[in-house]
């Protein structure tokens, strides 16, 4: 064994050991890069890759391969218990969060002139001066950006909210559909704003659509400071962006603030009804869950025969990381090579024909043979991927697009003597195939202009579709893809906003090609309206624990339950606790569980649809002990079962079984092959059956709306929860499961140990975020906070109280003189004096008994 003696100039650290010479040398080459800063940062991995460049020998990084990477993650792993570090070293950039305060000098003298503006609120409220209802508009403009964070445009119907019920505890802001009154959002005012806004209606102001305030403000600045400022720079956006980065220097964490300005807000639990939140009284009965989409996933659509030959054609389900992604690659290489020999096929046709007149169907048929051939030679050199497997490939996608333009198109379509007829039991759809007939339908049929065309084949394919692995089985989509999709592919935070809501505008088009001309994607639900707008999710009726306990012991004795209960609540279980996905869980042998006992089960997620989907879940961190000793037990079970077939043979040149081992083959429920290696022995007997089985009869508890997905989600949701509790303990005892496993010393130690802590909390950490966003398998945090996390609402709450309470603007002295000049009908001595105590809050307090 190998030790690294590096690692001794720090103190207080245990030796790190390496079984081998070459992990031993590649940890020499990442401390040296980490030097005495103790931390692995963007520019460290940067420094990391040079030094692997040069240990290798190669010309630049682009050389370096999976492999390479891999190894080094390895390494940096077996480090990660010594140095902080950004585990999750690979070719997939990860998006941690975005930046919250901006750089541009501007926004940094605004805020300077906000800081003072915001500091002489005392005297502005002390003086007899009358302000214009226009200046008083911008000190509440300011106001609300300073204690909300929200964006200018969601400012203005925050307002507009008050404007007509000043004295509501909470204003509810839309967080995606208007028209949804249950998936608004609450935003608790401050008394300056709500006092703002007492003057405001007495005065029966309301705020000008669309109206420039510059000359305002610059009215403000003059009355409030000794600040000169030229009006041609000063602009309403950067203003009001400069006074809601206050939010975040004042002690809100940058990542509830991010989340505000996305294009839609994290949804909250039913704002209506506390006994349906995680938040208010504790739960002492189980709410059925309603949703407006009822959702099935492609298995109840296929048979499981169907379905596993499907997926066979493309992938083969105990290949290793390294070989799915060589032929997603391969995949993928063709299907751009069709994208450029369909867009050189439209072109060169429209010059002979009117667009509409172009016979794509007889595209494919034009393929130059000897073309594709050093196609095929060119792919198989730049993917290592073996040649005759790129041939076959090409030649099933071709089919398939044959058959999905014959299935379309049959009068006067020229089928090729190879290809077989479509028939209802085939679906012969992968992205490639879907393209050609979209072009058709685009062009031909709805007689659109080339370049839109061109236009949304560049927007939905060669930027979308191509470059997500799912793509390859359009018909196994199920609502996590379709979410992954639209959040993580199609929407580019580094493009402009108008720019973003055309690609969703133009995939509502394909969505209802798809639909209506295809039968295609008809049960999933698709987080994008026909108007091109996202919208919001349907499970955040999420469970609480002690919901999902109650949950747990009414399915136990439920007289409608037939299935194994211990293999059901294992399911729950699992999903509840480390957030897997269904179809993760299905796909889970033993040899991806580590369990040497209760107290430590690792499971890794190794085979799924993205690259980020592959992940390492410590249960033993997330759930509590007699959970982890249930499960173990089960594990233990199966792995039992496991020995005791690995005793029996199977003989003969056909492997003929022993009684003995048929015996056990029935009770395991598995078949000779997969009884021979750990890696391929199932966690569950027949799994697409039994998580099945389990969704059907999670249902006859939670009601109609209820999924395995759901389970999902209340991890999401407990989890973010978690986190900032974590950091901020005083959240917990807001929530309705405050008395929970959850919320206890024991799970909050834990809780820390998965984001690297230690003993104590550090607030200053970067990489919280990454690690929940991996633990969802997740490429970007987007889609966690868009579609899963649901107690984003609670936590905000939570973090705008504490903010205000540490302003400390909450109950300021008012001058009866500016009462007087700036409120109507308040101008006599008599009325007046009906305000017993010049404060905010007996301000607020008289004008709410008036009901202004």
């Amino acid at each position: 064994m190998i030790s690294i003696d590096l690692l001794n100039r720090w103190q207080n650290l245990e030796q790190v050991i390496f079984l081998d010479k070459k992990s031993a040398t590649l940890a020499e080459i990442v401390l040296e890069a980490v030097d005495d800063k103790k931390i692995i940062t963007n520019s460290t991995l940067m420094l990391i890759k040079k030094n692997l460049v040069e240990h290798y020998k190669l010309f630049d990084e682009k050389q370096l391969t999976r492999t390479h990477l891999k190894e080094v993650n390895n390494v940096i792993s077996k480090l990660e218990a010594v140095i902080s570090s950004v585990v999750f070293f690979d070719l997939i950039d990860k998006v941690v969060r975005p930046t919250v305060i901006s750089p541009d000098l501007d926004q940094s003298e605004f805020r300077i002139i906000i800081q003072e503006i915001a500091s002489s609120t005392q005297s502005i409220f002390k003086s007899n001066t009358f302000y214009e209802s226009e200046a008083l508009y911008i000190l509440l403009l300011i106001d609300v950006a300073m204690t909300t964070g929200l964006t200018l445009p969601r400012a203005e119907i925050y307002i507009k909210g008050l404007l007509r019920s000043p004295f509501e505890d909470k204003i509810l802001i839309p967080s995606g559909e208007s028209e949804r009154p249950d998936k608004c959002l609450p935003i608790i005012p401050s008394n300056i704003t709500r006092f703002l806004c007492v003057c405001l209606r007495n005065r029966n102001y309301t705020p000008p659509k669309k109206t420039k305030y510059e000359r305002h403000i610059i009215s403000v600045i003059n009355k409030s400071t000794n600040i000169a400022i030229e009006p041609p720079k000063i602009k309403m956006k950067a203003f009001y962006s400069a006074a809601t980065n206050f939010f975040t220097i004042n002690g809100t964490e940058a990542i509830l603030y991010s989340r505000l300005s996305g294009r839609t807000l994290p949804v909250a639990p039913p704002w209506g009804d506390e006994k349906k939140s995680i938040i208010g009284k504790p739960s002492t009965h189980i709410n059925h869950r309603n949703r407006t989409k009822k959702t099935l996933v492609p298995s109840e659509k296929k048979t499981i025969v169907q379905r596993d030959k499907e997926l066979k054609s493309y992938s083969d389900e105990f290949l290793d990381d390294e070989e799915m992604h060589r032929r997603f690659l391969a995949w993928q290489e063709i299907a751009y090579f069709y994208l450029g020999h369909l867009r050189y096929w439209i072109k060169n046709q429209t010059l002979k024909f009117k667009s509409h007149e172009i016979e794509i169907p007889r595209l494919i048929s034009h393929l130059n043979r000897s073309k594709t051939k050093t196609l095929f030679k060119m792919i198989a050199k730049k993917t290592k991927c073996n040649p005759v497997y790129i041939e076959n490939l090409n030649d099933k996608i071709e089919d398939k697009a044959h058959k999905s333009l014959h299935a379309v198109l049959i009068k006067g379509f020229p089928l090729d003597k190879d290809v077989y007829h479509y028939n209802d039991n085939e679906r012969p759809f992968c992205a490639i195939s879907l393209m050609f007939l979209f072009v058709h339908y685009e062009l031909v049929v709805r007689k659109n202009k080339v370049s839109t065309v061109l236009s949304k084949l560049t927007n939905l394919f060669s930027r979308g579709l191509f470059d997500y692995e799912p793509s390859i089985n359009i018909e196994d989509w199920d609502e996590e893809d379709s979410s992954l999709f639209i959040h993580e592919i199609l929407i580019n935070p580094d493009l402009a906003e108008n720019t973003n809501h055309s690609r969703l505008s133009q995939f509502s088009t394909l969505l209802n090609f798809n639909r209506s001309k295809l039968d295609l994607w008809t049960e999933v639900y698709f987080p994008v309206s026909q108007s091109g707008e996202l919208t919001t999710t349907n499970r955040h009726q999420v469970l609480g624990q002690q919901e999902f306990n109650l949950f747990m012991d009414a399915f136990t004795c439920h007289h409608n339950v037939k299935s194994d209960i211990t293999v059901s609540t294992v399911i729950f279980k699992i999903l509840f606790y480390a957030g897997l996905r269904p179809g993760e869980l299905a796909r889970l042998t033993l040899g991806d569980i580590s369990a040497n006992s209760e107290e430590e089960i690792l499971i890794r997620v190794r085979r799924f649809k993205t690259p980020a989907s592959r992940r390492t879940i410590p249960l033993h961190l997330l759930a509590p002990p007699e959970v982890c000793l249930e499960i173990f037990e089960y594990i233990s079970q199966r792995l039992n079962l496991f020995s005791k077939l690995k005793m029996t043979r199977a003989f003969g040149k056909d492997r003929k079984s022993s009684e003995a081992r048929e015996r056990l083959l029935a009770i395991a429920e598995v078949n000779d092959e997969q009884a021979q290696f750990l890696r391929t022995f199932p966690l569950f007997s027949n799994a697409e059956k039994v998580t099945r089985i389990a969704r059907e009869e999670m249902k006859l508890i939670l009601g109609e709306g209820a999924d395995l997905y759901l389970l999902r989600h209340s991890y999401a949701t407990h989890m973010f929860l978690r986190w900032y509790a974590m950091r901020y303990p005083g959240v917990i005892n807001e929530l309705r499961d405050r008395n929970e496993w959850f919320y206890s010393n024991e799970a909050l130690a834990l809780q820390r140990h998965i984001y690297r802590h230690g003993s104590l909390v550090n607030h200053s950490k970067e990489t919280d975020m990454v690690h929940l966003m991996k633990s969802m398998g997740h490429r970007f945090v987007d889609t966690f906070f868009a579609v899963y996390c649901h107690s984003y609402f609670v936590v905000y709450n939570h973090a705008q109280k504490k903010y205000m309470a540490q302003r400390g603007w909450e109950n300021l002295p008012v001058s009866t003189g500016f009462i007087q000049a700036n409120i109507p009908k308040m101008k006599s001595r008599t009325t007046i004096s009906q305000i017993k105590e010049k404060s905010l809050v007996g301000v607020l307090e008289f004008f709410q008994s008036k009901e202004i």
